[in-house]
């Protein structure tokens, strides 16, 4: 017997996941439970950037021996936090409440290089959360040249050493309880303004990984090469994200997200829905770490999702 559709929010009780607001809780056998958010409640957009402040991370220009122009270090540790799933933004902006801070020293030895030496740690209104020492060699002069190739070596060895203290290491031997053998591959994302389409997706794809959902793995973009239902191995399964804004109305705008599981014969197995109202036009940029923080969210609704279908199959 085919399992029912299941639709869930992502919703947790967290500030990591609390970016757009759930609109439906249900089971098909159950019934529709009442709507968190009742139309009419609130007449207030929400502003999607205050609500990421407090697990956003202001990475701010190393002291010591500071580069000429520290602006290529302090992009290169943003972007790195960044690919390793943090919310990260720069000092000149100041709008985290966590902020990664360094001190450097560069000391040259012989053949040519000089060994850059930092403590590099992020830290909240109560002190430290992720502390990291490093020592790295590096072509003479290229530290305080701010060269970008070095920038971005540096940062990433930074960030692969401190978001696992923050958000816990990925596990590769993962496994979708209830689908024996099966991976989950993360479908083109559709109709997001800005370059939404392509950082949901992405964002959405580490996030599983954080949470420990096996993901397809093959060349070819977000999803390995995944593009359709009908392109996944029988035992695989897919979600597709499709985003939906309505018409600028009196300095709002409506934003709806919807994220659908499938099998591989291209069966609807549940859906997610994250909608809230929004400052018109303020996804029309880069979505940054507000992907971040929605994927997270959704994260969260698919893992659920997963588990609610799992206990499912094990009643019969």
């Amino acid at each position: 017997m085919s399992l029912p559709p299941v639709i869930l929010a992502a919703v947790r009780p967290s500030a990591l996941v609390a970016l757009l607001a759930a609109v439906l809780l249900a089971l098909a056998a159950c019934g529709q439970l009442p709507r968190p958010f009742k139309p009419g409640e609130t007449k207030e957009g929400v502003n999607l950037r205050a609500l990421a402040y407090d697990s956003t991370v202001v990475v701010l220009p190393p002291d010591g021996d500071l580069p000429a122009d520290p602006g290529p270090i302090t992009e290169a540790l943003r972007d790195a936090l960044l690919a390793e799933g943090l919310i990260a933004t720069g000092w000149q902006e100041q709008d985290g409440g966590l902020q990664l801070a360094g001190r450097a020293e560069v000391r040259p030895v012989a053949g040519g290089q000089e060994i850059l030496v930092a403590d590099w740690a992020i830290e909240g209104p109560e002190g430290p959360l992720a502390r990291f020492r490093q020592r790295r060699a590096l072509p003479l002069g290229a530290w305080q040249a701010g060269e970008p190739e070095t920038a971005r070596a540096v940062a990433a060895e930074v960030a692969a050493a401190l978001a696992p203290q923050l958000l816990g290491p990925a596990t590769p031997e993962a496994v979708i309880a209830g689908f024996p053998g099966a991976r989950l591959a993360v479908l083109p994302v559709t109709g997001a303004p800005g370059d939404g389409d392509e950082a949901l997706a992405a964002s959405l794809r580490l996030a599983l990984e954080r949470a420990e959902v096996p993901l397809v793995e093959a060349p070819g973009g977000i999803g390995g090469g995944i593009t359709a239902p009908e392109d996944l191995a029988p035992e695989d399964l897919a979600v597709r994200g499709t985003v939906e804004t309505t018409p600028p109305a009196e300095g709002q705008q409506q934003v709806t997200i919807v994220w659908r599981l499938v099998d591989g014969s291209g069966a609807e197995l549940g859906k997610i829905e994250q909608a809230n109202a929004v400052p018109a036009g303020s996804l029309d940029g880069p979505w940054g770490r507000i992907a971040t923080l929605v994927a997270r969210g959704a994260a969260a609704g698919l893992t659920d999702l997963l588990d609610r279908l799992a206990r499912q199959k094990a009643a019969g």
